[in-house]
């Protein structure tokens, strides 16, 4: 498939030269240099043909899409905006993120040619979503701990009211998507489930989240863990407790008791150093 496309040959070979940046870190800077060039090759004729997918294009459009995730992933754990980002700089909604959104938007409408089991992809990505019970998952009663933190209250605004609506939202797809891997027969596991929160969560979520809002990024460390049970996997690596770090330095003190579980989890000590950034 990669010869007919050559936007899925550049993909992946950004992805096999970002790969071999983590395994040889003596020559880190250039194959990453080599990842960006196959990276910045591949993303015009991508952005061509997305806007024209067909039945005959689709899977190598679903395949780069997959690549440029752990392309993004990979690149970003240890990037710039780990040490120094601050609120009025970035957005505050992970680009990986972004893009399992995006791809989403892209593939609603064309996922059944995608999924067809005698379609080139369909027998890797045909997933049977079974009904969750949140209460599988051994770690809800710390989910369920989150629920007092969007209580209403008679004082709320309509828009307050409406706001704390949209995190309970975003709260029950958190405990859903925990729970997936536990199920019975279920064939989504903790990687898949991870990404998955980021696709289910509703638009208004996520532009609270890009305000930095605390109690978005509060819920967003809670999904940290389990991004964590990934780490295995060499594209996310440390990602979770990266992204942690910066959500404990954008969240006032009142808030960061919050964040003794997540921290926990991952194995990160909370020691703020001299200059006010985390020890990791």
């Amino acid at each position: 498939m990669a010869l007919e496309y050559s936007f899925l040959m550049h993909g992946l070979l950004s992805v096999a030269a970002i790969h071999l940046s983590h395994l040889k870190p003596e020559r880190q800077e250039y194959y990453a240099l080599q990842a960006a060039y196959h990276q910045d090759s591949a993303l015009p004729v991508y952005r061509r043909v997305v806007t024209q997918v067909d039945r005959q294009n689709c899977h190598a459009v679903f395949a780069f899409s997959s690549a440029i995730l752990q392309y993004t992933l990979a690149s970003t754990q240890f990037s710039h905006f780990f040490l120094t980002a601050k609120p009025e700089e970035v957005d505050g909604v992970p680009k990986w993120m972004r893009l399992l959104r995006g791809k989403r938007a892209i593939f609603m409408s064309i996922w059944g040619w995608i999924e067809d089991q005698n379609s080139q992809m369909g027998q890797f990505v045909s997933q049977e979503m079974l009904p969750a019970d949140p209460t599988v998952n051994p770690d809800d009663l710390e989910l369920v701990a989150l629920i007092s933190l969007f209580s209403s209250s008679a004082n709320d605004s309509p828009e307050r009211e409406r706001e704390l609506q949209i995190y309970r939202a975003a709260l029950h797809e958190l405990r859903t998507v925990y729970s997936m891997p536990y199920a019975p027969n279920s064939t989504i596991n903790v990687t898949m489930a991870a990404f998955l929160w980021a696709i289910r969560i509703s638009d208004e979520f996520v532009d609270l989240l890009g305000l930095w809002k605390p109690e978005a990024l509060v819920l967003l460390a809670y999904h940290c863990v389990l991004l964590d049970k990934s780490k295995s996997r060499w594209f996310i690596a440390n990602h979770a407790r990266g992204l942690l770090s910066v959500i404990h330095r954008n969240l006032d003190d009142g808030w960061k008791t919050w964040l003794e579980w997540p921290f926990a989890e991952v194995g990160l000590m909370a020691e703020p150093d001299l200059f006010g950034q985390l020890t990791l």
